[in-house]
């Protein structure tokens, strides 16, 4: 027989790992540890699809790629189980987003500076 549970939305799990954690305090370093593994992700993810990697440092990254992926899934379940899926959710959006704007902004290309200001760099200077 299957058990099944119904969780109001702001449920969370007594026997968490997290569950005697400071809310606050776990909300933040999750923020900050997720938003590491969600960019190496998009790096290992970016350097997989280099056309001069040999094949055999292909399937490392692959590897370690697919691992990272499976700690970052298994730490945003964890953080649900001790705050709640719509808070865990919530902040899964907000790190996944913002480091994805993070990205495409690092994609931009910068304005080369064609007038050099050099009487005014040197004010700047004194």
């Amino acid at each position: 027989m299957t058990d099944f549970q119904i969780r109001r939305w702001n449920w969370t799990n007594p026997e968490s790992v997290y569950a005697a954690d400071d809310r606050l305090s776990l909300i933040a370093i999750s923020r900050e540890e997720q938003t590491a593994r969600f960019r190496m992700v998009g790096l290992l993810s970016a350097r997989i699809s280099n056309p001069r990697l040999p094949e055999k440092r292909v399937q490392q990254i692959r590897k370690e790629r697919d691992e990272l992926e499976r700690i970052y899934e298994a730490t945003w379940l964890e953080l649900e189980n001790a705050i709640g899926s719509n808070a865990a959710e919530a902040i899964r959006k907000s790190v996944e987003e913002t480091t994805e704007a993070g990205a495409v902004q690092l994609e931009l290309p910068l304005e080369k500076k064609r007038n050099f200001d050099l009487e005014g760099e040197a004010k700047c200077n004194q």
